[in-house]
């Protein structure tokens, strides 16, 4: 495997929006190869000026859950510069395909380590200045063509960016967020609807499987950061659209996409 070519190549698609696989580029690549190419790209966009934001916590979810085997929760990183407040514009391009209604944490404390427990993930959400969010993942699906899943895990899990609304500051340490409800909403017209409990997995559980993840490569979540939990609901973009959702108990967040 040569990492170098590959993560040049990864770097190319995150501008251009599109990465053509070929049989050459899949080739024996593990799920860990992913991870940590996806890391070397975070880096070498750190290199351009980027700054880490938070992550993602892929296949928690609906179909997606357990694709790439029990309880593997493969991260995606989110760059600051692609945290965008509700109500902004983002300018599509970079292969942006797609809007997911995603409930979003910001940590108030530091989760490090190779146990962290679901309880332990909770009192960091739960701490001073963290917080749960309305949010939207912004995607970019079509930026990679092929069928390997560790590349898919280097290319981001998808990623492009993510939008964060109203907030619950500071968390209750008895905040049930199995209750939660997303109404997903596509200029104006409602786009699909849908309920936490049954089909998405507990959201603490996954920022402790996160925290794990995270700790063989080196690294923990830090005080401030947004992470991403899993898609509730989701719709296609093909060209300038408003997307909104509300979710219960929390409130709203929209993005215009131009």
């Amino acid at each position: 495997m040569n990492e170098g070519a590959i993560v040049d190549r990864l770097l190319a698609s995150w501008h251009s929006g599109h990465f053509d696989a070929t049989p050459a580029s899949e080739g024996d690549l593990s799920l860990e190869d992913g991870l940590a190419l996806q890391l070397q790209l975070l880096e070498r966009l750190e290199g351009e000026g980027e700054q880490l934001g938070g992550w993602k916590v892929g296949l928690t979810s609906g179909a997606a859950l357990d694709r790439m085997g029990p309880g593997f929760r493969p991260f995606g990183f989110l760059l600051a510069s692609r945290i965008f407040a509700s109500g902004a514009t983002a300018m599509l391009g970079g292969g942006l395909d797609g809007v997911e209604g995603e409930l979003c944490v910001r940590l108030g404390a530091p989760l490090r380590g190779p146990s962290v427990t679901p309880a332990e993930a909770r009192a960091a959400v739960c701490a001073p200045g963290g917080a749960v969010l309305a949010g939207l993942e912004l995607n970019a699906k079509g930026r990679y063509t092929g069928k390997s899943a560790a590349l898919q895990i280097a290319n981001n899990m998808t990623n492009w960016g993510i939008v964060v609304g109203d907030e619950i500051s500071p968390v209750p340490v008895d905040q049930d967020l199995d209750t939660l409800e997303v109404r997903l909403e596509q200029d104006g017209a409602e786009v699909g609807r849908q309920a936490a409990a049954g089909h998405v997995e507990d959201h603490f559980l996954s920022l402790s499987r996160l925290a794990q993840q995270l700790d063989r490569f080196g690294r923990g979540l830090e005080p401030g950061q947004r992470v991403i939990t899993g898609a509730l609901v989701r719709t296609t973009v093909s060209g300038p659209t408003r997307v909104a959702a509300q979710f219960r108990d929390i409130g709203g967040v929209a993005i215009e996409l131009a």
